[in-house]
């Protein structure tokens, strides 16, 4: 494994302003606006305390991107492991938690890692925890990178997978033909109880599920084929602007109205389940 954040505070420090910042609200400190799921953030996909996060856990994010959860998760004095393909990303994610440690607020033993979701640099059941948000969609082979975490897991360890709804990506799809453009880089669309037969036949106990983000579904239709002018795209850019602002993180009205959308047009679909504890390990 890579060496540990903590050694690389300083080069961090040197290299700062050269970081990109993503969207602040993204990883708002203190969670801000809440939904009733604890200490989470509405702007959070996964539900920490749901998935069981406890101290001296070790927990593992694949396609962490800029990290917002692996942040979440550094409050906690536990090992956390970051890993994507994207090295712009991860850079991101550095500067968070150089943010997190200049603020003393960083409990972890963190680790950034470039590797492939298929081909995780781990051991066999290494880890307690596993997060994949937003990952399935674009891998051609989904049951390869199921085997993986699973191969990762422990016994009775718990694990979150997002993916987006069916109803807004469909809809998401729908718009891009209609407009002859792109619908992104996802090559397959999931049903709603898609992922959760998927994980149940490959050794996982479903326990829950929840629906997340239906703010963000109105700026990701807007954005199809608007181009880089006209109105569409000015209130697409408007309406990500007003998610980003630091004002909108403590709006109970806001987290309302997210949390009734969710319950319509949700823009993703977490699913929490368990690896079963009496199964003998399987690799692969």
């Amino acid at each position: 494994m890579q060496e540990s954040l903590s050694t690389r505070l300083k080069a961090l420090s040197e290299r700062t302003p050269r970081l990109p910042r993503p969207p602040a609200y993204r990883y708002w400190a203190n969670g801000g606006g809440h939904d009733g799921n604890g200490g989470m953030s509405r702007l959070d996909t996964v539900d920490l305390d749901l998935l069981g996060l406890r101290e001296g856990d070790r927990l593992l994010d694949v396609g962490c991107g800029t990290g917002r959860h692996v942040v979440r998760a550094c409050r906690k004095p536990c090992v956390v492991v970051g890993i994507d393909r994207d090295v712009d990303e991860l850079a991101a994610l550095k500067f968070f938690a150089y943010c997190l440690a200049r603020e003393g607020k960083l409990r972890a033993r963190a680790n950034a890692v470039i590797a492939d979701g298929l081909r995780l640099p781990l051991a066999d059941e290494s880890v307690d925890r596993v997060i994949c948000t937003e990952v399935f969609e674009h891998v051609p082979d989904d049951r390869a990178l199921i085997a993986e975490l699973r191969r990762v897991l422990r016994p009775g360890g718990t694990i979150a997978v997002s993916v987006p709804d069916a109803r807004s990506e469909w809809l998401v799809w729908r718009v891009a033909s209609l407009q002859k453009v792109p619908a992104g880089e996802h090559v397959r669309r999931y049903g709603r109880g898609e992922m959760a037969r998927l994980l149940r036949e490959n050794g996982f106990e479903v326990y829950a599920r929840r629906f997340r983000h239906s703010l963000e579904t109105p700026f990701w239709l807007l954005t199809l084929g608007a181009g880089e002018g006209g109105a569409r795209r000015s209130a697409s850019m408007a309406w990500k602007g007003f998610l980003d602002a630091g004002s909108a993180q403590g709006s109970r009205t806001l987290a309302g109205l997210e949390s009734a959308g969710n319950l319509l047009l949700p823009k993703s679909v977490v699913v929490y389940a368990r690896r079963s504890a009496g199964e003998a390990k399987r690799c692969g």
